[in-house]
This record gives C-alpha cells, structure tokens and sequence, in this order.
C-alpha cells in the first residue's frame, strides 16, 4: 500500500507542474456559471466530499459582507455543481480555481494571481461511483512552493514536495467492506514534520459512521472523526475543560521546579489546535525579572509538551473540534481553554504542586492575540490589583 501512496504522489507532483500551463482553464468553467454564492475564504475541500456534493466549510449567502475585506466567491452550473473560486483578500482578487467533473474523477485548480502559479491541487478518484483515492497538496500559505534547488520545474517542485516546509500534502487510498469505508491508507506532509504514513480505521454504529481512528507508524493512535452526539457544545465545553485540567496538572507534577509556580500558560493555535501545550514560570523566574527591570515576562517561559492525552479526553475533543470546524465557529475553542484556565487558576492547581500567591493561568495564541494579554489574564482569574501591578512591571 506504501508503494501506492508513493506513486500517487509522483502523479501529483507531475499534476502540479502541468497545472502551471493550465490558468486559462478558468474561463472555460467560468463561462458554465449560472449562479454564484460567497462564503469565507478557501471555503470548498474536496477532502469533505460526500454523496456527490462538496459541502462548503462556512455559510452561503448571495452578496459578500459589507465589512469583510476577505471572502470567497464561488460559481455553480445549471447542475449546481462548483465551477469556479475567486478569492479576495482586502478586496482584491488574490487567488482563481475551478472545478472538474466526469464520472471518475473530481479535480480542482486554484492559482496565486500575484505570481501566476499553482496554489493547489486537488482530486477525487471513483470507481463505480465510490471514492478510491483522495489527492490534495497546497502550498503552504497559500502563495505557490518555494523552490530551495533544482533545475528543472519538476524537479523543482519534487524537492520543494519532499523537503518538509513548503508543501502540505494528504493523499489517501480507501477500501471498503459491506459497501463502507472499512480503511484509508494514508501519506501526509506537513511543514516542519515532513512526510509519514498512517492508517484510518472507519467505525460504524448501525451503519452510520461513529468515528474514525487513526493508527501511525509509531504505534500512536488517535481519533481523527467522532460523530457529534446529542450533548451541548455547552455541555462538552464543562467536561473537557474539567478533564484537560486534570491532565495538564498531571503533566506538571511529572515535571521537577526549583521553587513554586507563578504562571501556567495553556499554548495553542486558533483555528487549528485547541489541546493546549504548557508554558510556565516560575517564583524564581518572575522575581528575576523584576529585580532586572525586565519586561515580557509572559512569552519567555519554559515549554513543556503535553503528551499523555487519555483516550476518553481525546475522543471528547476530537468531537468538539469537528463540530466548531463544521460550523467555523472557532472563538468556541479558545471559550474551553479559558474555562479549563479559570479552573486551575481557581483551585490553584487542585494543591497538586505549589503556587505562589497571584498564581495565574491563561491560553494564548501570540501571534493573533498577544496584544490581549490583560484582557486575558483578568477572564481567567487574575484580581484587578495583581494585573496592575503586573503592568507596574511593563509585563504588557
């Protein structure tokens, strides 16, 4: 099966060097428009697939929102199948795609206008009418592969596919039982990671897919789909907040301090990961600061990776995700991390290890909201006294 995944990716790599002839396709699926719909961004995957649909990843509606600088607009035949994707990033058209249809395989093109090139590539195999194999590569940041060597275009966009930073890749062969997906063969390449093989294991209750468990070369397994239940967002927000507390807290008494903790930092990406790695600081660091006249005090913690996820957590998450992804509902993520903070900065880690008498614990994404970095503290526990102090410091 490894064998297969590393063809299709020859397959694909040869699809994108010929896509960079193929930009003025656009016109022709453009032409086949009878209607158009706006939706955010890169809204259509044809990862989502599913009864002869590709289900967008946000809400359609007939005109873009007068205060959105950064949308998509998406066109339809007379079948309503897709045609085409422009995408607009402050209100100027950044990016074209359209979409390819025959009774074997779905194809989608989309191109970086600033610089002519392919931005990504994607394509859905059937045989009788059900998927077989999944392709898709786009470029990291979605501005076309950066070419570090190579003479040729191909080889060019060989190296830039196999070296780990540039290309983000899922190629996928599936094969069924009791016509269902029983399995996928997978390949992925993700930036900084590289390249690896794994397996999804497709689990179904009364014939309606319950989830979907993903086993790595390692031996590591995960759940990469759980079928939403009949419980609240409101209500799974209270119980993983509560079980990552305790794992977190579990993580930290496997670790050795020097003196008690002043700060616990829950790291996370929004829009992408929402279980929190930790970053903490402690008495001995924060007075160290303060007696240097230091500032910043926040971003310059000790990283701790978060390893041992439990599987009920796990599987209580992967739900969770899928449901705000579904519904591109992402504040609600960073709404669970902040409950999971104000309980550990409430019982101050439970008296698992000890703390010091402003203790604090918070989630932060830096890069897009470090700037809140008081607003943060204070929803998550921290007295008006304490954070005015903190400013005191020039800590934010």
């Amino acid at each position: 099966m490894r064998e297969n995944l590393l063809i299709a990716k020859e397959e694909l790599i040869e699809r994108w060097v010929a896509a960079f002839d193929e930009q003025t396709g656009f016109e022709t699926y453009a032409a086949q428009t009878v209607t158009t719909k706006y939706a955010q961004a890169f809204s259509y995957n044809l990862s989502g697939y599913k009864n002869g649909k590709i289900p967008p990843g946000s809400s359609l509606f007939d005109e873009p929102h007068a205060d959105d600088s950064s949308y998509g607009k998406y066109g339809f035949n007379r079948d309503g199948f897709l045609t085409t994707a422009e995408i607009y990033n402050k209100h100027e058209l950044s990016h074209i795609g359209f979409f390819k249809k025959t009774a074997h395989l779905i194809e989608y093109i989309e191109f970086y206008l600033p610089k002519n090139v392919p931005s990504s590539f994607q394509r859905f195999f059937f045989e009788n009418g059900k998927k077989t194999m999944l392709q898709s590569v786009f470029s990291n940041g979605r501005s076309g592969l950066y070419f570090e060597s190579g003479t040729t275009l191909k080889e060019k966009v060989s190296v830039a596919f196999n070296g780990g930073y540039t290309a983000v890749c899922t190629i996928e062969q599936y094969e069924y039982a009791n016509e269902f997906i029983s399995r996928a063969y997978g390949l992925n390449i993700m930036p900084g990671i590289g390249q690896y093989f794994y397996e999804n294991q497709y689990n179904y209750e009364v014939k309606k897919l319950a989830n979907i468990k993903t086993i790595y070369e390692d031996g590591r397994c995960s759940f990469s789909y759980v079928a939403p239940s009949a419980q609240s967002l409101q209500v799974i927000i209270k119980e993983l907040s509560e079980l990552f507390c305790d794992v977190l807290i579990s993580t930290l008494k496997e670790q050795s301090f020097d003196s008690p903790l002043f700060s616990v930092e829950l790291s996370y990406r929004q829009c992408d990961n929402y279980v929190p790695h930790l970053v903490v600081l402690t008495a001995r660091k924060k007075n160290e600061v303060i007696a240097a006249g230091g500032q910043n005090i926040f971003i310059n913690g000790e990283f701790i990776y978060t390893t041992n996820i439990p599987d009920n957590l796990d599987k209580l998450y992967v739900e969770f995700y899928n449901r705000i992804e579904t519904k591109n509902n992402w504040n609600t993520g960073r709404k669970m991390l902040i409950e999971t903070a104000k309980l550990l900065t409430a019982s101050r880690l439970k008296g698992a290890l000890p703390v010091t008498e402003d203790f604090i614990a918070f989630p932060m994404d830096w890069e897009l909201e470090g700037h809140t970095i008081k607003k943060v503290l204070l929803q998550c526990g921290a007295s008006k006294i304490n954070v005015r102090q903190w400013e005191e410091y020039g800590w934010f």
